[in-house]
């Protein structure tokens, strides 16, 4: 997410802003009006979000840098709020980690360093923890590193979600007593759906001065696919939040999560 407020004031980021706002808020309308449930909330603010993305035109980083940020939205009398952020994926999918039955050396070395640099206790058991959930069989790498062993409704073969992948850290922790794992961002580094969206060219890690991490990602123009993270959280009378992935270059929906916050 860009952090200059210069992004605000461009012209087409204020248009798709507008134009999202004002559907939305125009719907909110019908909505309440007609006391709606908030699957028929959720439906229309994801329709009238990516129906106002498909329009876009975008054709370079340039275009695409314009609408990335963060705004809110709002009726007005209030009863109605949030905010909806739009987010190049600059992260890396887990599930790479493992391919083809061989160790990605360059995310090994990731872990490695997020190891370090949060102190975590077992960086090893946590390693295997993950290329255990990865992989499809049900041996162990190390002693109760095959999760599903433990808990047969676990899913194996794949880390599909954020919500799988904190199952594995609360695992983890509870195997260690080590509640450093927590600290670790793991979103800022991490995904689990989209694939190689770094530059293959280019090892993933390359450390600055400041010792912090960075990664090579595709422009806009050299790429085949790209890949934004729009999130939308609002409230009315209880919490919402909606994430939803999209590639920009080819106006395609690949995934869509709805969560209420209590």
């Amino acid at each position: 997410m860009r952090k200059s407020i210069a992004l605000f004031l461009t012209l087409i980021f204020l248009t798709a802003a507008f134009v999202i706002i004002g559907m939305i808020i125009k719907n909110y309308q019908k909505i309440t009006s007609k006391d709606y449930t908030f699957i028929s909330q959720n439906s229309v603010i994801i329709s009238d979000t990516l129906n106002t993305l498909k329009n876009l035109d975008i054709n370079s980083s340039e275009d695409l840098n314009k609408i990335l940020g963060e705004f809110p939205i709002t009726s007005k009398n209030g009863e109605f709020r949030g905010v909806i952020s739009i987010s190049a994926i600059s992260t890396i999918n887990i599930n790479d980690y493992y391919k083809n039955k061989k160790i990605d050396k360059n995310i090994d070395k990731l872990i490695d360093f997020l190891a370090l640099k949060y102190d975590i206790k077992d960086p090893i058991y946590l390693k295997d923890l993950i290329l255990d959930t990865i992989d499809k069989d049900k041996i162990e790498r190390s002693a109760y590193s095959e999760i599903i062993n433990e808990n047969p409704f676990f899913q194996n073969g794949k880390i599909y979600t954020k919500k799988q992948f904190s199952e594995l850290l609360n695992y983890y922790q509870k195997q260690t007593l080590d509640k450093n794992v927590k600290k670790v961002p793991w979103k800022k580094y991490f995904n689990f759906y989209i694939s190689q969206l770094y530059n293959p060219q280019k090892d993933i890690i390359t450390l600055n001065e400041k010792n912090e991490t960075d990664f090579n990602i595709i422009s806009f123009e050299k790429a085949k696919n790209f890949y934004v993270e729009i999130g939308i959280d609002y409230a009315y009378h209880s919490k919402q939040k909606i994430n939803i992935i999209y590639d920009i270059k080819n106006k395609k929906v690949l995934r869509v999560e709805v969560d209420p916050i209590y």
